[in-house]
């Protein structure tokens, strides 16, 4: 009996597809099997493209002249740890009574790879058609999406806008990464790529910035006034339709209730302290904010991190985790609607969520309807509905995940209350030549909020008329600083990743730019983050996202390449998403392009001679250039190597060594330079990056200490000890 073999992208999504199909399946070893379906899996990517040495030997020895390398034709391997489940996958493959191949890995462009490179590496000459669900996988889910399979063709937007994605990367960052490395003799080698370096070259601005900022003393004027009905407090201001010439050209051009300095501040007090004034502008409009719209995973992340101070993969495997327990949608998704369709399934979520005793909410309060284009728009979808719950309720998850869960439970519910509603109250108040602003709010109905458990505080301002008399009782001078901007957090980073458009200053280039238009994509944004950590370009302090002087020394070395513009980096994305929607046709202008842009990056390194100040560390050559501190066993130079910290001296038997992974029982993988070269002045160090088993980061006091037995160490002061 013809068969149809069914390729899942891991062992759980295989179990579930299977309790939906009904199919008496029996357990073998790599796949399950019953009367109508065979269903394999991989574990994730079982096919890598290969490295440069496989297209030339003399590519294993890294050199300037053998740039750059740019394959006519890419190459594939399988990948060492999924060698044993691509030979069973491809067995299965081959048999004669399997018809055709349903490819039901993770809906979206990097499943459709991992599926496709599977089948390309097999040799699979047979049909192909597409499982496709944003929903959990239930066996209700599972069902509604196999009655609606699609061919496989219309699918291959995915396929080639991922193929290029990944071929971009490597003809990029392979190039980059060993044109500048050699070029400055960096040990370890510095790393490039096409998302990574922009998205650092944001935090090393941002940081930047923050370190030039000089603050600047500007002063605020409060004014309390008498009105027959009662007191109110007023800011002075501004009005360019009343104000005098002089406090127009001295007052700060873009934050109209600032004073820049004490004199003029003074006076404005002189001039104003218990004298007469009038109202000359008292307006009272009725406003209303709608719900906020529904989790995109980006904004989930965003809101994880303000909360709960998770970082974007944290958030990312909680969310994961979730939807493998049938409790939320799909994960990765960029979108924050669902489809037309849906309009019929939310009522029975909502009503399922009423059971859930932590989030209290009145079903009757809730209006579903499809006129409400802030939920349900299929127009707005791209290749996923937004994050949501499926209705299912938790039972003996951890803490972390009920955060996350809430999180989307109240989302969902708050999306169906009615709007927050309330009053804003302007007044504006003259003395003379200068004016004072006011202002009040009074909740009218807290609609969505309350299932937030907000109480907006009233804020109030006597009921009064144009014209009325006032009274001035005091004005106060209040000394007030600039500060610079704050440093990125998971938070603003995963929106500034988002919203790259934002930071292009180029007119031109903002001209292609849609307002939309990001950096990376919901999937690959907290990888990028924890990559630039694991290579030292980063860490965090608490929320805070600060580049380390490596990633600073990195993104100056590049500044001028587009390489670290997110401009670019953000139209090549746009063009990957053409090409996934099926905007665009083809990806060979696409790769002709990037192809085109590597050479350029090649032969403008090679012809610079610019170096990266501390970025050699290769050997254990004692030059002073290289020399982190002297050895506190013998005095010589300790230099960096791809493993360790080492004194120069070795060959004359010294064997100072402090390995950089010393510290990777404490969550630490590996101790930069900067760190030792501290430890070696003598000095106790903050350690930082040190994680707790929960995975919380930590730092202590450390210092280095020779033990008798194992030799130098950096030993932690837990408590001071």
């Amino acid at each position: 009996m013809p068969k149809q073999l069914i390729l899942a992208e891991k062992p759980s999504q295989a179990q579930d597809i299977a309790k939906g199909l009904n199919d008496n399946f029996s357990r073998n070893n790599g796949y399950l099997e019953g009367s109508r379906y065979v269903i394999s899996w991989g574990y994730g990517h079982l096919i890598e493209l290969e490295e440069p040495d496989a297209y030339d030997e003399r590519y294993a020895k890294w050199s300037t002249e053998d740039l750059p390398i740019i394959p006519e034709r890419f190459k594939y391997r399988i990948s060492k740890d999924g060698s044993k489940q691509f030979k069973i996958i491809k067995s299965v493959i081959s048999r004669s009574d399997i018809e055709s191949i349903v490819i039901a890995t993770d809906p979206g462009r990097e499943g459709e790879l991992i599926a496709r490179l599977i089948l390309m590496m097999s040799g699979n000459r047979k049909p192909i058609y597409r499982f496709w669900t944003s929903k959990a996988l239930t066996p209700e889910a599972v069902r509604e999406a196999f009655s609606g399979l699609k061919p496989g063709a219309e699918f291959d937007r995915l396929y080639h806008a991922a193929t290029a994605r990944q071929q971009s990367d490597w003809l990029i960052g392979m190039n980059a990464t060993r044109a500048f490395s050699v070029k400055h003799n960096a040990r370890p080698p510095l790393s490039l790529g096409r998302v990574q370096t922009p998205t650092l070259r944001l935090i090393v601005d941002r940081e930047l910035e923050i370190r030039n900022f000089k603050p600047q003393d500007y002063w605020l004027l409060r004014a309390l006034f008498k009105h027959e009905r009662g007191d109110y407090e007023a800011l002075w201001f501004v009005d360019n339709k009343s104000a005098s010439k002089d406090d127009r050209e001295n007052a700060d051009k873009d934050t109209s209730s600032r004073i820049p300095t004490e004199t003029l501040a003074k006076q404005i007090q002189a001039r104003v302290n218990g004298q007469h004034g009038v109202v000359t502008s008292y307006e009272c409009k009725p406003k209303e904010d709608a719900p906020p719209l529904l989790f995109s995973l980006t904004v989930l992340q965003q809101e994880a991190n303000k909360l709960f101070d998770y970082s974007a993969e944290q958030t990312l495997n909680i969310a994961q985790s979730l939807y493998e327990k049938k409790l939320l949608t799909y994960p990765r998704s960029d979108s924050q609607h669902l489809n037309d369709e849906m309009v019929k399934e939310c009522p029975e979520i909502l009503q399922k969520l009423t059971g859930y005793r932590n989030v209290q909410f009145d079903i009757s309060k809730c209006t579903i309807s499809g006129n409400n284009k802030r939920v349900f728009d299929s127009s707005k979808l791209t290749d996923h509905h937004a994050l949501i719950p499926t209705g299912n309720l938790p039972n003996g998850i951890g803490q972390d995940e009920l955060n996350v869960y809430e999180l989307a439970v109240r989302r969902f519910i708050a999306a169906f209350y009615p709007n927050f509603k309330f009053k804003i109250t302007t007044v504006i108040t003259a003395v003379g030549q200068d004016r004072f602003k006011s202002s009040g709010k009074v909740v009218i109905s807290s609609g969505w909020k309350e299932i937030y458990g907000s109480k907006d505080k009233d804020q109030l301002v006597p009921e009064m008329k144009e014209n009325d008399a006032v009274k001035n009782l005091k004005a106060d001078i209040e000394r007030k600083q600039t500060t610079p901007p704050p440093r990125f957090t998971d938070a603003s980073i995963l929106e500034a990743m988002s919203k790259a458009a934002k930071y292009v200053t180029d007119p031109q280039l903002k001209k292609i730019l849609k307002e939309t238009s990001g950096i990376g994509t919901p999937a690959t944004r907290a990888a990028i983050l924890e990559t630039l950590k694991k290579r030292e370009y980063i860490t965090r302090k608490g929320k805070n996202i600060i580049p380390t002087e490596k990633g600073i020394t990195l993104i100056e070395a590049v500044r001028n390449e587009p390489l670290s513009d997110v401009a670019y980096t953000a139209i090549w994305e746009q063009a990957l998403d053409d090409i996934a929607s099926g905007k665009v046709k083809s990806a060979d202008d696409f790769m002709s392009g990037i192809k085109k842009y590597t050479a350029q990056i090649v032969e403008k390194v090679k012809g610079s001679n610019t170096g990266i100040s501390g970025a050699a560390g290769a050997g254990r050559s004692g030059g002073d250039n290289n020399s982190l501190g002297k050895c506190p066993e013998c005095g010589k130079p300790v230099v960096e190597t791809q493993k360790a910290f080492g004194c120069s001296g070795y060959k004359e038997g010294c064997k100072f060594t402090i390995w950089k992974n010393s510290l990777e029982r404490f969550g630490r993988k590996s101790i930069p330079a900067g760190t030792v070269k501290n430890l070696l002045s003598g000095k106790e160090v903050k350690i930082t990056g040190l994680k707790s088993k929960a995975g919380k980061e930590y730092e202590v006091p450390g210092k280095l200490v020779k033990d008798e037995k194992w030799g130098w160490k950096i030993e932690l002061l837990f408590g001071g000890k």
